[in-house]
């Protein structure tokens, strides 16, 4: 697995062996489709046609069902057909369709490690972080809702892998954090080898979604601000992403940092108290549906249901 991203971030300074822990980590249980990073990396960067990207997803073998379900396509579970996939990637994108099969295959894997009870919670959690995502994306012209599908991914991504690595240290890490906000990196450290937002932004490279976006969930999950990138608007637009997704689920109108709270101008609050931002306030709306009911999204499942995937996969 490539280090560019530790190069990117730690540039000049000492050596840190706890990238090398999370890169192990990464390795040993990211065992997804050969074929999948290949797929990802050719419909996110659009470096095909739509016909030709049909072709590459028709030969991985990657569960295309899952881009019906995102498409909101009825599917009996079966292999879909070909027009019904082409349906799909035509409401979808390719470039949101690459995150939907990676998030698919990433809790695929998950579940076949057959984590404790709580891999509901973990995945819902996921979910609603995802949709939030897909929202305030939507609301950004320039970056759009499929990059922002994948920021909300990007911390829980992490999340997965250290929950398979060590369910145990990874329950009272998750116990911790829920009721003490943010951990130091002396504390995670102690419980992994390495911290989360290390993991994060490896998984996400080793996926397919390419050196930028996987720094900018460093940046943004860690709340890493490196000098040498403070100007670099091609990474700092996924770190913004991230820490304004974090917001929003946190019930905070938007993050304390200005340069974040400012990156996106669509979105970015009105200093006049007489005036307000009308997409802000869409988002805002838009977004309380989820924080208050959940997402209902479930096209990351293997099954189309919780429960169904709980019964047929044999889960606690």
């Amino acid at each position: 697995m490539s280090t560019e991203v530790q190069g990117y971030i730690d540039q000049g300074s000492e050596p840190d062996s706890t990238w090398e822990i999370a890169r192990l980590s990464v390795q040993k249980h990211l065992q997804i489709p050969p074929t999948l990073p290949r797929v990802v990396k050719t419909g996110w960067e659009g470096l095909t046609s739509q016909d030709d990207f049909l072709k590459l997803v028709g030969g991985a073998r990657v569960n295309a069902g899952c881009l019906l379900s995102a498409a909101q396509i009825m599917n009996d579970g079966r292999k879909p057909n070909f027009g019904d996939v082409v349906n799909a990637l035509n409401t979808l994108g390719m470039g949101y369709a690459s995150v939907v099969m990676a998030v698919n295959t990433l809790t695929r894997r998950f579940l076949k490690s057959k984590p404790a009870p709580l891999w509901k919670s973990v995945l819902k959690e996921m979910m609603s972080s995802i949709e939030i995502g897909y929202i305030l994306g939507s609301k950004v012209s320039g970056f759009g809702s499929a990059a922002g599908a994948l920021m909300g991914f990007a911390e829980h991504a992490g999340l997965l892998m250290l929950c398979m690595d060590d369910p145990k240290a990874f329950k009272e890490w998750r116990f911790q954090s829920q009721r003490a906000g943010r951990l130091g990196r002396k504390v995670e450290v102690g419980f992994f080898g390495c911290e989360p937002y290390q993991v994060a932004a490896l998984t996400i490279q080793a996926l397919g979604f390419g050196v930028e976006s996987a720094v900018g969930t460093a940046l943004g999950v860690g709340r890493l601000s490196p000098e040498h990138l403070a100007k670099d608007d091609r990474i700092n637009c996924w770190r913004a992403a991230v820490v304004w997704i974090d917001s929003l689920k946190r019930g905070r109108d938007f993050p304390a940092q200005s340069s974040m709270r400012d990156f996106f101008k669509e979105i970015t609050p009105s200093k006049d108290s007489a005036t307000k931002n009308l997409t802000l306030g869409v988002l805002y709306t838009e977004v309380a549906k989820v924080k208050n009911n959940g997402s209902d999204w479930t096209w990351h499942l293997p099954l189309p249901s919780y429960d169904a995937t709980q019964e047929e996969w044999k889960l606690n």
